[in-house]
């Protein structure tokens, strides 16, 4: 079961914000990306479980 105390969410406004905060951290565990926007005009959300 998730507890939302224990989660966050990470916005960015381009894909290659997205794709480096990802690279830099492999070993968080993602619960769900969201997309927004398109034509290189994005909002990307990604939820993610915080370390305790």
């Amino acid at each position: 079961m998730l507890r939302a105390k224990f989660l966050q969410v990470k916005i960015f406004e381009s894909v290659s914000e997205a794709n480096s905060w990802l690279l830099e951290n492999p070993d968080t565990e993602i619960i769900d990306i969201k997309v927004s926007g398109g034509d290189g005009d994005y909002v990307i959300g990604i939820i993610y479980r915080k370390e305790a």
